[in-house]
């Protein structure tokens, strides 16, 4: 009797097993993508953020809408197709807003685990200082609109005597 290699006589078993893990770790992502829980607005975390924390008068204000997954795995929510966004200066008559109607491609807007997604943008020109309330889906921001910036209104002045 002789004795052989480890491997010689016996058909190499690896490479099958790589490539059935291969195609179950690809079949997994593939159809997990169909496993996403559906959610509602009432589950999710919802932030409006802007992009400065304090503003000038006549300053455009970019305020971005975001739905919060706080979860440890992806969650979708239906299209919000039709909602509406107010602004407005504490104190003040005058109200900046619109209705806002979206016609989606995607049925579902996804998002992440532990993350947030933008899902709308708005932006506001606030015409009187003081504190400015912006107001989407539920959520609200307030930023404050201090006076007129110096530096912008000289170059003003200054391009205007030119």
């Amino acid at each position: 009797m002789t004795l052989s290699k480890m491997g010689e006589d016996k058909p190499n078993l690896l490479y099958p097993v790589i490539v059935v893990g291969l195609i179950a770790s690809v079949g997994y992502i593939y159809f997990s993508q169909f496993n996403i829980p559906i959610v509602t607005l009432g589950d999710l975390r919802v932030e409006v953020v802007t992009d400065k924390p304090e503003y000038y008068l006549n300053e455009s204000i970019e305020a971005t809408l975001y739905f919060c997954n706080d979860r440890s795995r992806p969650v979708k929510i239906k299209m919000i197709l039709h909602f509406s966004y107010i602004g407005y200066t504490e104190g003040d008559t005058e109200r900046i807003g619109a209705d806002v109607h979206i016609s989606p491609a995607e049925k579902y807007f996804l998002i992440p685990a532990n993350s947030r997604a933008p899902y709308f943008q708005a932006t506001f020109r606030p015409r009187s200082p003081g504190e400015f309330v912006i107001g989407i889906l539920g959520a609200s921001v307030t930023v404050p609109v201090v006076g007129v910036n110096e530096s912008t209104a000289e170059k003003e002045v200054e391009g205007v005597d030119n």
